[in-house]
């Protein structure tokens, strides 16, 4: 009766190694598994940030270019109508000087 005792303990404890050691490994293939999953999240986490940011960059670009080529047509603008005027009061500045030289001789 003692020895089937201490065989039935040894069972048992040979049964929960056995279970320790199956826990043990399957513990450590759900962490392989999780590092891979985590390092493919990471990888896919990046390209996305990576696109985002070309993303951002170009139309970023774009609205600088946009804003540019108005602030040019603007400028252009000014400056052609400036350029007209300064033209004018020439014209007149010299229809002055031409009368006044007329009169004088």
């Amino acid at each position: 009766m003692i020895e089937e005792v201490i065989l039935d303990v040894k069972r048992a404890e040979e049964e929960a190694a056995t279970i320790t050691e199956k826990s043990v490994a399957e513990a450590k293939d759900i962490t392989v598994k999780a590092e891979i999953a985590a390092a493919a999240m990471r990888k896919k986490a990046t390209s996305e940030c990576k696109e985002a940011l070309k993303s951002a960059v170009s139309k970023a670009e774009a609205e600088a270019a946009k804003a540019r080529a108005s602030i040019i047509e603007q400028g252009v603008a000014n400056a052609s109508s400036l350029s007209e005027s300064k033209k004018k009061e020439a014209e007149n500045v010299a229809d002055f000087i031409v009368e006044s030289f007329v009169k004088k001789f």
